[in-house]
């Protein structure tokens, strides 16, 4: 197993996303940077992320190490495609995309002619796997097979990319605390799970698993972003903003009560600033969310 490269991963996450560029090609139409490989299959991950990144420390336990960084969401699943995986002779496209975190994802933009035979993230808490839509009772059957628990999931980048006419799989990263300033990883299980990735890389490369995308739901150009500017996913760098789309107000209306104060709180996210949209991500009000950076910060 080859270790993992801290340097690089604490860069990876520290980066801001125009910094990307040194890695794949960025795309200003689509907002996401692709890196074409030559290979059949497609690795994809998101750049964007909750909290900013405010440190990157690793602690080395006697039976685990561990790494904390409030962007480990999705910067190690980056950490991975960009720099590990690669090393362990894993061939893949690399698509990088930004506003996943407000189920936005800049993929469902990603057009391409070629023909993937799968396609792969690593963008969720835990060890296990998740095909959303993808799935199917012989898929789930074969990951069993091969040690993997098949748990369920709502939503992540692969989710956009029905149109590419493959299954999708997202597997765990082994983080846990994800969207927040205590978010760690556990370095020690995740290099389990990328053993156990490499054994289903070998054993399926090179089949087509084919995909029809779903016709339910919402239409793939449902969730684009109107005058919406997200915290911490600044490629145009500062306070960039999409065009509005004339379906998409009846879609921008976030609403919830706020965990401490109990507070109903409702954003409109075609208006909303930088600090409504980090407490709303939090699920606190305005004034409870300021107490929380407040007491993250002393």
């Amino acid at each position: 197993m080859i270790k993992f490269n801290m340097q690089v991963m604490r860069e990876i996450c520290n980066m801001k996303e125009k910094q990307f560029k040194k890695y794949a090609k960025y795309n200003k139409d689509t907002k996401s940077f692709f890196k074409d490989n030559d290979s059949k299959i497609l690795g994809v991950a998101h750049l964007d992320s909750v909290c900013k990144p405010t440190h990157f420390t690793p602690v080395v336990l006697p039976h685990r190490e561990l790494i904390f960084s409030p962007t480990l969401d999705d910067r190690l699943g980056a950490f991975l495609l960009l720099d590990h995986l690669p090393k362990m002779g894993i061939k893949f496209d690399v698509l990088l995309t930004t506003d996943e975190e407000i189920g936005r994802s800049t993929a469902d933009l990603f057009e391409t002619s070629k023909k993937y035979n799968w396609m792969f993230q690593f963008d969720r808490a835990g060890n296990d796997l998740v095909m959303y839509d993808y799935e199917t009772p012989e898929l789930e059957k074969m990951m069993k097979k091969m040690g993997w628990k098949v748990g369920q999931g709502m939503f992540s980048d692969i989710s956009e990319l029905e149109h590419l006419g493959c299954k999708g799989f997202n597997f765990g990263v082994c983080y846990d605390d994800y969207h927040s300033y205590n978010a760690y990883a556990d370095l020690t299980a995740l290099k389990q799970v990328i053993k156990r990735f490499k054994t289903f890389y070998d054993k399926v490369a090179g089949i087509h698993f084919p995909h029809t995308a779903s016709t339910s739901g919402y239409p793939r150009s449902w969730h684009r972003p109107s005058n919406h500017s997200y915290p911490y996913s600044d490629y145009e760098y500062g306070d960039w903003k999409y065009k509005a789309d004339e379906d998409d107000d009846k879609h921008d209306i976030w609403t919830y009560t706020c965990d401490e104060c109990q507070k109903y709180v409702r954003v409109d996210l075609n208006n909303a600033d930088r600090l409504q949209v980090e407490a709303a991500d939090e699920d606190l009000c305005i004034p409870c969310y300021n107490r929380y950076c407040v007491d993250l910060s002393s």
